[in-house]
């Protein structure tokens, strides 16, 4: 339910000052690779004595649900393997990163590395996520899309039960630093549903399609996270995002009951 009164709730979680360090257990063990880290730890969360096995696979917008699985893993029963590096997309392409100022060699490495790890563990279900606008403008959505399939389709092949959540919306701006400035007007630093797509609606739909074809379930988290007319900052005493992209892991716990569902669900609804 998202804050009726706009106000900033006095007991909000995270506090706006704490909302940069509310992040998944990941960030802080090593798990979540940097730019330049390639080797991944067996990195597992949830019911780590648990016999089925789901994989969490991607870049920082995949990470950004580790909370969710991971209560979602101890209350269903599922030991869950997090393996995700910055900046780094599912998506079969090679990228000229802006913060290496270079090819992005080590995640070409690591996606190849870490299909192959998957394969050889035939886990009972793999999640993909990603940020759509981690490539800018520097290819069309098309491409965008085909590379993401191609990599779903190196999954289902094998016979992997795969499942692929779209990305989240994304606010308007930094949300901590914005509702600082606004703490009587908390809708302001909310964004209308049909903007909330860095690189546009139908780049999303694009992937949508894509991956569907490529027969993963597709899971759309936009119903989880936005009404039919405002995409909210705060829910109830929640804040929901930690800057301008991320969800914040407090927010993600929240959501984990709906994981838990597709977990326990022998075929994913597209659209919990």
């Amino acid at each position: 339910r998202a804050v009726s009164n706009n106000l900033v709730p006095a007991n909000l979680t995270p506090s706006l000052s704490a909302a940069a360090a509310d992040v998944p257990r990941s960030q802080g063990d090593g798990c979540h690779l940097n730019f330049l880290q390639t080797v991944q730890g067996a990195c597992a969360y949830g019911d780590v004595t648990a016999s089925r096995t789901a994989v969490i696979f991607g870049d920082s917008h995949a990470q950004q649900w580790d909370g969710a699985f991971d209560a979602a893993g101890k209350q269903s029963g599922w030991r869950i393997l997090s393996w995700t590096k910055a900046a780094c997309p599912v998506a079969a392409l090679s990228l000229t990163d802006s913060t290496l100022r270079r090819p992005y060699t080590e995640c070409d490495t690591w996606r190849t590395q870490t299909i192959a790890r998957i394969r050889s563990l035939h886990p009972q279900a793999v999640f993909l996520s990603q940020s759509d606008s981690v490539p800018g403008d520097a290819v069309s959505d098309t491409t965008w899309a085909e590379d993401t399939a191609a990599t779903v389709r190196q999954l289902t092949m094998a016979g992997t039960r795969t499942l692929f959540i779209a990305d989240t919306p994304y606010p308007k701006t930094n949300v901590p630093d914005c509702l600082a400035q606004n703490l009587t007007r908390v809708r302001t630093c909310a964004a209308a549903p049909g903007s909330v797509y860095k690189l546009g609606q139908a780049r999303h739909d694009a992937v949508g399609r894509a991956v569907s074809a490529a027969r993963a379930t597709y899971i759309e988290p936009k119903s989880w996270l936005c009404t039919r007319t405002l995409c909210p900052v705060v829910v109830d005493d929640v804040l929901v995002y930690r800057d301008s992209s991320h969800l914040t892991n407090t927010m993600s716990q929240r959501l984990s009951p709906l994981i838990s569902s597709i977990l326990t669900s022998k075929s994913a609804s597209a659209r919990p």
